[in-house]
Order: C-alpha cells, then sequence, then structure tokens
C-alpha cells in the first residue's frame, strides 16, 4: 500500500512539469540514448526491455502509475541499456533529471521509499530470471500472468482476475513467440486456470496458479 503523504509528495512534485503521451508500442526510450529527464507514468502502462544478441526481447521490468524511471541511469550516470516502450497508451511527467535528483536528495521520506520499489523490482527480475532459466514456456506464461494479475489485474466478486492483455504482449513479455503462447494457454484453458475472450484474459484461479508454478519450477 502506497503511503499518502509520500504519494502527495511525489505527485505534487512531478505535477510542475510537462504532460507527454505516447501511443502503445511507441518505443520513447532506446538503449544508448543520451538522457535528460525522468519519466513518472500518470496513467497506462510501459515495459522496460533489451534484446540479445539472437535479437529475442527481454522483459526486464513493467511499469504503471505512479511509477518514475530510468533511476539508476539517475542517480548513477551509467549509460541506458534498455528500450522503455508504452504497452498501452500512456501519459508521462517529464522532469529534468537534476532536479529529481535534488528532490531525492531534498527528501529521504522519498528516497526511502523510492529504494523498497526498487528491491522490489529487483526480487520480480530474479523470479524472472530463474523462470527463463530454469523454467518452461508454460512456467513462463503462467509468471508473467500472475504478475500481471498483481500489478494491474482487475479482482472481481468471484476471486478472478480479469487481464488487460492479449496473446502478443504476452508473448512479448515473455519472450516467446505468439504460437507458442496459444499453446500454453490453451492447456491452462483446460486446466480451468483461465478463460480467454477477444477482449482479455480471465485467470480464474490465482492461488492454484501460483502453487502450480511453485512446484513446476
Amino acid at each position: 500500500m502506497r503511503d499518502s503523504q509520500i504519494a502527495k509528495k511525489t505527485d505534487n512534485f512531478f505535477a510542475r512539469y510537462p504532460l507527454q503521451e505516447f501511443d502503445k508500442g511507441q518505443i520513447f526510450i532506446y538503449a544508448g540514448d543520451s538522457l535528460a529527464n525522468v519519466y513518472q507514468i500518470v496513467s497506462g502502462r510501459a515495459r522496460k526491455y533489451d534484446i540479445t544478441a539472437q535479437g529475442e526481447e527481454v522483459t526486464i521490468n513493467i511499469f504503471q502509475p505512479p511509477i518514475y524511471f530510468p533511476m539508476v541511469w539517475a542517480v548513477t550516470k551509467t549509460p541506458n541499456r534498455y528500450f522503455y516502450e508504452a504497452i498501452t497508451p500512456i501519459s508521462v511527467r517529464v522532469a529534468p533529471v537534476n532536479d529529481v535528483v535534488q528532490f531525492l536528495k531534498s527528501n529521504a521520506d522519498i528516497t526511502y521509499d523510492l529504494l523498497g520499489q526498487m528491491y522490489l523490482h529487483y526480487d520480480e527480475l530474479q523470479l524472472r530470471l530463474a523462470h527463463i532459466l530454469g523454467g518452461d514456456s508454460y512456467s513462463r506464461v503462467s509468471f508473467e500472468l500472475i504478475i500481471a494479475c498483481k500489478k494491474f489485474g482487475e479482482l472481481q466478486k468471484d476471486g478472478s482476475y480479469i487481464v488487460d492483455m492479449h496473446e502478443n504482449d504476452l508473448a512479448r513479455q515473455a519472450g516467446l513467440s505468439r504460437e507458442t503462447v496459444n499453446r500454453e494457454l490453451v492447456k491452462l484453458k483446460k486446466a480451468n486456470l483461465i478463460k480467454i475472450n477477444h477482449r482479455h484474459l480471465v485467470v480464474t484461479k490465482l492461488l492454484r496458479l501460483e502453487a502450480k508454478l511453485g512446484d513446476d519450477l
């Protein structure tokens, strides 16, 4: 749960800066770009990813409001190695990096909150790597569905989660072909763990999906 005072201070800071919008599928930060700004998501979702030597996209993280990034670059000035893509239409506040760094230096509570968020992202990245390296396509698809439920899924009265995600989106995030993802989704559907329609996916049994994923890894 986000602390209300920290949320207010952070949102008030970024509200001073211009709003930009990007269409779904638009890459707004490229690997190797010389950056000058930090982006806070106001609405929508963005994906941070890398491209392997074989040309495959590897998702590093998914961002949603009120996350701001890229903070590793902002704090350490290490070269940016990643791509940032709008996976839905998004609106972002764009603040100069020096202003953001000064804001963090002047507000220890904000910095501590950001550190906690970064540790959570790091833990998610470790789990994703574990499933990429040690799991099969079934576990990779299951993992991405679980993360989607927890980050932006809409909890229903019956305990299911509506996930605004299509097969193409899931394939890109899992680093798999659409055909492979489709095959694994059929398995999950036969196991009564998901439902599929033309607009979204529905995870019907999140706890069972998590338990099965833990057994399979």
